[in-house]
């Protein structure tokens, strides 16, 4: 499921089709053959591609399209809204760090990347096992493999926190780690926000040692709710019993709640995006 206008973009950028016209007339012949059908989305007159249960049989190599599920009804815009923050990573960070790279971009080379940086963005979080199993092969990175598979990486998919890159430093002995989380919600999610920046941390030093930098990112819906948010935690209480404001911030108190300290704090930094969803 893809938001049409996306998907031309990436059809264009990974050279599927030479122009936004030719993807177009590639759409329009796959939506008459009925591999695809378009659905709007919400009050808009944007549309989302949805891919047919016979595409579904062909792409999962079934032989029976009762061996397939038909995609389930959307019952909320919540589901397309996560859908369309994931494309637009897409278009804005990983393709500009292919380029960036002097990569060839095509699928194929779009796919090689997302493993050799630990992208873990396409893989399943009821079924990361591929993703764990390339962690493990990957040299050159320090992990432990036995705590991997009982780790909170599933879990934190599954609140839409991904993995972007992983790296580890021989040099200076750190592995820097840029982790993605698109918050769907349309209200500031202070609270929300803070424990998951903690848990990740914590399941991430878990995995990797005590020498990691964390880059935690957050993805909004709009402006509105990035500065909200922003200021949410920046902000300062006041003392209940002094009634004197106090001396840190809310996600600085939400962090030592979950038994964070200053030497991870120096280890993790938080960013707060806006992709001005409409």
């Amino acid at each position: 499921m893809i938001l049409q206008k996306q998907f031309i973009k990436i059809l264009v950028q990974l050279g599927v089709a030479k122009y936004e016209f030719d993807a177009i007339k590639s759409i329009s012949e796959m939506e008459r053959a009925e591999i695809i059908k378009k659905i709007k989305y919400s009050n808009t007159n944007s549309k989302f591609i949805l891919f047919k249960k016979y595409a579904i049989r062909y792409l999962a190599n079934a032989k029976k399209s009762s061996e397939v599920a038909s995609l389930t009804t959307v019952n909320s815009n919540k589901r397309y809204v996560e859908n369309i923050l994931k494309t637009q990573f897409i278009l804005n960070i990983i393709i500009p760090s292919m380029k960036k790279r002097g990569l060839k971009l095509s699928v194929n080379d779009f796919l090689g990347f997302l493993d050799n940086i630990n992208c873990n963005l396409l893989h399943s979080a009821n079924n990361m096992t591929k993703y764990y199993k390339n962690l493990i092969a990957n040299k050159s990175i320090v992990i432990d493999d036995d705590y991997l598979y009982n780790s909170n990486i599933a879990t934190l998919a599954r609140k839409n926190i991904f993995i972007a890159h992983i790296e580890y430093n021989s040099i200076t002995d750190n592995t820097k780690i840029r982790v993605y989380y698109f918050n769907t919600s349309k209200d500031k999610n202070s609270y929300a926000t803070t424990l998951n920046y903690s848990i990740c941390y914590n399941t991430m030093k878990r995995l990797f040692g005590k020498n990691i930098l964390l880059e935690f990112n957050v993805i909004t819906l709009n402006n509105l709710i990035k500065d909200g948010l922003i200021e949410e935690l920046n902000k300062k209480g006041i003392n209940p019993r002094t009634k004197e404001k106090k001396t840190e911030s809310y996600l600085i108190e939400m962090l030592r709640a979950n038994r964070l300290c200053e030497i991870d704090f120096e280890r993790m930094k938080i960013k707060i995006i806006s992709y001005d969803i409409k």
